[in-house]
């Protein structure tokens, strides 16, 4: 049933043209979905008859139903998990049925490749739409799937939900393929990481991830520094050049990277340590 009570004046008076203006302003960051507006919504609906119906009078094809039903987990798919696991976050609500899968960036070339990893690995067009953040007055993408599908599969291999601080992660590491490790990790580094003129630097919020990475890195013949904590998170180290070399080999980094990751490499690490 419609809602017909407002209180708000300036819903009240909201036209017909007012909600196809509304609909192609939220057009420019791809948000053409009713539940960023409930009052947007009962107007294209009292209107126009449908949400959809108001979408394709103001130019723009309706949003079609998406699902994730299987995908290969292939370099891809673990590089990813290393993104979602450091600038991630999962939602996971069985009651209103909401399950959603949000992974962030500020960057405009780190969203557009999100989103091709997203297509490739899960054949899935993610939306991408701008978020405040109380950090920052640069653009945050927040780039989601919403799939139940996902959401259980990525908890089923150790993905917390909500909260990553105070999360445990040996499920997630004990379940990782050999020939995933490098991906992820690598992930892990693009999400969180910082790459100076002598070292690499993760950061986490939780002790218990990087105490977890700091192992796997000693199975990896990798030597890291003690896990040191700031005011605001703690953080991994890993220096001296022949555990550089070494970790950047074994990471395959020349394949999938965030390029400013990459560039840091060639103009920090190598530059540095005078390697061609």
């Amino acid at each position: 049933m419609l809602r017909s009570n407002y209180n708000d004046p300036t819903i009240e008076k909201m036209k017909d043209e007012d909600v196809l203006k509304q609909i192609k302003e939220l057009s420019k960051d791809k948000i053409i979905a009713k539940r960023y507006s409930t009052s947007l919504n009962y107007y294209a609906r009292k209107y126009f008859g449908s949400w959809n119906n108001a979408i394709r009078k103001a130019g723009y094809p309706p949003r079609t139903h998406q699902t994730v039903n299987s995908f290969n987990r292939n370099k891809e798919f673990y590089y990813l998990l290393g993104l979602l696991i450091t600038d991630g976050h999962l939602m996971y609500n069985k009651l209103k049925g909401n399950y959603k899968i949000s992974i962030y960036t500020s960057y405009e070339e780190e969203k557009e490749i999100i989103l091709s990893l997203i297509k490739n690995i899960f054949n899935y067009t993610a939306r991408a739409y701008e978020r405040k953040t109380g950090f920052s007055e640069n653009k945050n993408y927040d780039i989601y799937i919403s799939s139940k599908y996902l959401a259980d599969t990525l908890i089923k291999i150790g993905f917390p939900i909500g909260n990553r601080s105070k999360a445990e992660y040996h499920d997630i590491f004990s379940n990782l393929p050999k020939n995933g490790i490098n991906h992820f990790i690598r992930g892990v580094i693009d999400g969180d990481g910082s790459i100076s003129k002598s070292m690499v630097r993760i950061h986490s919020g939780s002790n218990n991830f990087l105490l977890s990475l700091k192992n796997l890195l000693t199975k990896m013949g990798i030597s890291s520094g003690k896990i040191r904590k700031d005011r605001t998170c703690y953080t991994l180290t890993i220096s001296k050049k022949e555990n550089l070399l070494k970790l950047f080999r074994t990471l395959d980094y020349r394949n999938t990277h965030y390029p400013r990751r990459l560039e840091k490499w060639d103009t920090n690490i190598f530059k540095y340590y005078k390697i061609a």
